[in-house]
C-alpha cells in the first residue's frame, strides 16, 4: 500500500456536517440540509483539536473556507492526498485556474498555495473547417457559373445559336464522367 491516500468530497464516508459545511462553502447564503446553521458547528470542523491529527476531509474544508475568504470561485475539489513529511497536498479546480495548497497535518497551518491560470481552451467549431471551406467553394462556383451564364446570354447569345444541342449534351456528359473519375482516384487511389 502506498504511503498516500487519496480522499475526494464526494466519499460515501464523509460526515453530515462535513458534506453541508462543503455545500455551504460551494453555495453561500443557503442552506446545505434540514439542519439549522447553529447545529453545524464548523468552527470545530475546520480548526478542529489539535490532539487529532488532520484527515483529508478536513484539509479539503479547510482548503474550501481559505478559498472562500480570498474570494475564489471554487468549482469542485480534486484531491486531498498526504505525503511522508506529513503534508496533505489538496488540489482544487477553481473557475479560471487550479489551486495546490499545502497543509501540515500536525498544526493544520498552510504552508504554502499556488494558484496557477487555466489556458483557455480554443473553442472549436461544430462543423469541422475542411467541410466550411469546401462549402464556401461550391457556394463560389455556383456563383462564377451563375454570372458567367449571364455573361453569355448577354454577349454569347450569337454563339449559342451556332452551338448544337447534341454537342452540349455531350459535352457535359463528358465533364460529367471526368468528375466522377477525378473523384473515384482520389478516394481510392
Amino acid at each position: 500500500m502506498s504511503a498516500e491516500q487519496a480522499v475526494t468530497p464526494d466519499d460515501p464516508q464523509m460526515t453530515q456536517d462535513a458534506a453541508a459545511i462543503l455545500w455551504q462553502l460551494g453555495n453561500p447564503g443557503q442552506s446545505g440540509s434540514s439542519q439549522d446553521q447553529d447545529e453545524i458547528n464548523s468552527e470545530d470542523l475546520l480548526y478542529g483539536s489539535e490532539d487529532q491529527p488532520l484527515n483529508a476531509e478536513e484539509a479539503t474544508i479547510l482548503v474550501l473556507h481559505f478559498l472562500n475568504r480570498m474570494k475564489k470561485k471554487v468549482i469542485t475539489p480534486r484531491k486531498a492526498v498526504i505525503n511522508e513529511e506529513g503534508v496533505f497536498l489538496v488540489d482544487v479546480d477553481l473557475k479560471d485556474a487550479t489551486a495546490t495548497v499545502h497543509i501540515d497535518s500536525n498544526t493544520r497551518e498552510i504552508i504554502e498555495y499556488t494558484i496557477e491560470p487555466r489556458a483557455p481552451e480554443p473553442v472549436q467549431l461544430p462543423i469541422p473547417t475542411r467541410r466550411i471551406l469546401i462549402g464556401m467553394a461550391a457556394v463560389l462556383i455556383l456563383v462564377v457559373g451563375f454570372m458567367f451564364q449571364n455573361f453569355l446570354v448577354v454577349f454569347g447569345s450569337d454563339y449559342l445559336q451556332m452551338i448544337n444541342s447534341d454537342h452540349l449534351i455531350i459535352g457535359a456528359t463528358c465533364l460529367i464522367l471526368a468528375g466522377i473519375g477525378l473523384w473515384l482516384r482520389r478516394r481510392f487511389f
